[in-house]
């Protein structure tokens, strides 16, 4: 063979293992994406919560004036089970607990694992700001000095919390608006965001009229009378609790009269007994 010839015949099959070289690796990556989109397709969320912790946040959002915002520390316990499916494909289940709900900056109780975050709003629709999504998604995070004390150092779960601003004048009742959206985090748990796609249902157990007793904690927020007053949501607002409150002052009022003059008859009654007793 003539050594040129020979030259060619080796630049050729140099080209040629490259070549398919180029091959198995995009074979390789793409059966990779196709493997983590398949198994995040198959992942499915559970949220739990106890109405009593819940209540901490319905209380929240009924004592905030105007359209403010407040933003919570979730706490609990997570862990990945195999769900049951017709399928031939493994279902993983991420079942989360929410047991603790704490102010930001607040350390939480031994044990607990950090789940995200509840962004708590007055009025909706929920939008957040550049600060708060920055914040929420980890970016600005108050707890990087604390990273220790969490088990992850990353949100799961975020809850938002909305109150209406209309109420029913004939209840007095407020419309709550809640949802939870779980964290997307496919190849690099640095890297995650959230999105209205990974929508997961909230499970609140033993909540049994937890509104009941949330009317009354709801004023505890407005500290200055003058700044109640200039509130939008207090313009026009329903008369009703007041005249009720009025009708009781002016009840016990008629009452304590009528106490009054029962005690008059009597001392006078007591007088007339005693002076009959002396002149006889």
């Amino acid at each position: 063979m003539d050594p040129c010839q020979f030259t060619v015949l080796i630049q050729w099959l140099v080209f040629l293992l490259i070549y398919i070289y180029i091959i198995l690796v995009n074979i390789y990556y793409f059966s990779f994406f196709f493997i983590s989109v398949e198994v995040v397709m198959q992942q499915k969320c559970e949220v739990h919560i106890s109405g009593v912790t819940f209540s901490y946040l319905v209380s929240s959002v009924l004592s905030l004036c105007g359209a403010t915002k407040r933003n919570y520390n979730l706490f609990g316990h997570y862990e990945f089970r195999e769900g049951d499916t017709d399928n031939t494909e493994n279902l993983s289940v991420l079942e989360a607990v929410v047991t603790t709900v704490l102010p930001l900056g607040v350390l939480p109780p031994e044990g607990a694992t950090f789940l995200g975050y509840a962004s708590v709003r007055r009025f909706g629709p929920h939008k957040l700001s550049f600060e708060d999504t920055r914040f929420l998604l980890g970016k600005k995070n108050l707890f990087d000095t604390q990273s220790e004390k969490f088990s992850s150092s990353y949100p799961l779960l975020l809850l938002l919390v909305t109150s209406h601003p209309d109420a029913s004048s004939s209840t007095g009742t407020n419309t709550l608006e809640y949802s939870v959206i779980q964290s997307v985090y496919p190849f690099d748990s640095a890297k995650y965001s959230f999105t209205n796609k990974n929508v997961v249902p909230l499970k609140v157990d033993n909540m049994v009229d937890s509104l009941s007793g949330f009317i009354s904690i709801s004023s505890l927020g407005c500290h200055n009378p003058s700044d109640k007053l200039r509130l939008p949501f207090f313009v026009n607002r329903p008369r009703v609790a007041e005249v009720t409150f009025e009708h009781s002052v002016s009840e016990m009022e008629d009452a304590s009269r009528k106490i009054q003059v029962l005690f008059q008859r009597l001392t006078d009654l007591k007088r007339v007994l005693s002076e009959k007793k002396v002149s006889h």
